[in-house]
């Protein structure tokens, strides 16, 4: 299964915010990641599909986590809602933990998946 049309956007628009929000050229960039000018403009414009191992070496050069470079882009919204050039730590987790409860509710059965989502919800129910 590749990668749709969003999700090679999304990867191009976090890249791009990154590099910019870190000073860095394309070259720079391109230069610190091991890979082409060519390639990195065309990963940023989401004409790219990077293998793992780009990716990775990626995120190494921004000093991010890899999965920073495919979370969606309201991670780079501020307490206030404002943008924010580099993403708040806070959503982020709350996205990575999003995504895990979403793959473990897939592996359950109708029920179990139901009685989890009731226990969910408790939880966020105040008292």
């Amino acid at each position: 299964m590749t990668p749709g049309p969003n999700t090679s956007l999304l990867l191009g628009a976090n890249v791009r915010r990154l590099r910019r929000a870190q000073g860095l050229s394309q070259e720079d960039l391109a230069d610190r990641s091991g890979i082409s000018n060519r390639y990195l403009g065309r990963i940023e414009r989401g004409e790219a599909n990077p293998s793992l191992d780009i990716l990775e070496r990626l995120s190494t050069s921004f000093g991010v986590d890899l999965v920073d470079l495919l979370s969606p882009l309201d991670a780079y919204r501020n307490a206030r809602g404002r943008r924010s050039k580099t993403p708040d730590a806070s959503r982020i987790d709350t996205l990575r933990l999003s995504e895990k409860v979403a793959v473990y509710l897939t592996r359950l059965d109708d029920k179990a998946r139901k009685r989890a989502l009731r226990i969910i919800k408790a939880l966020g129910d105040p008292d």
